[in-house]
C-alpha cells in the first residue's frame, strides 16, 4: 500500500560549500524536468519549482519527497494545464538543484529514480547532495 509514497527516502538534504566551508543565506533553486506531451518536448521548465535559502549550517532540508516529485495541481510554480498542457503527467521526473551565492554557481541532477534506488538499496532515510561555490 502507498509504493509510490513509501520508496522515497525521508528527507533529502542540500549542502552548499565555499571554500570548502558549509555556506549560510546560499540561494537554492530547484528546476523540474517534463515528459514530453503534445505542446512541449522532454525538457527542464524554465522557471524554479522552488527557492530555498541554506540554514546556518549551509543546509536545505526537504522532506516529502513524494509530494515534491508529485505537486498537487494548484501548488504554485508549476506549468499551466491548461489551455495548453504544459504539464503531462503532472510529476516532477527529475529536478537541476541550482545552488548561487550571486558570482558563483553550481549544480546537481537529481532524478526520482536515483532517491528511490538508492533507497531501496541502503534503507537510509536521507539523501544528500553537496554543491560547491
Amino acid at each position: 500500500k502507498n509504493l509510490g509514497q513509501n520508496i522515497f527516502p525521508k528527507e533529502l538534504v542540500i549542502k552548499v560549500k565555499k571554500n570548502g566551508k558549509l555556506a549560510k543565506n546560499v540561494k537554492v533553486s530547484l528546476y523540474g524536468t517534463r515528459a514530453g506531451g503534445r505542446y512541449n518536448k522532454r525538457d527542464v521548465y524554465p522557471e524554479p519549482y522552488r527557492v530555498y535559502t541554506t540554514d546556518r549550517k549551509g543546509e536545505v532540508r526537504l522532506n516529502n519527497l513524494y509530494k515534491l516529485y508529485h505537486p498537487d495541481s494548484n501548488d504554485p510554480n508549476i506549468p499551466p494545464k491548461t489551455p495548453k498542457d504544459l504539464f503531462p503527467y503532472s510529476y516532477w521526473f527529475s529536478f537541476i538543484v541550482e545552488a548561487s551565492d550571486g558570482n558563483n554557481k553550481d549544480f546537481s541532477w537529481i532524478p526520482d529514480i536515483e532517491l528511490q534506488k538508492y533507497y531501496l538499496l541502503t534503507e537510509n532515510d536521507e539523501y544528500t547532495v553537496t554543491l560547491n561555490l
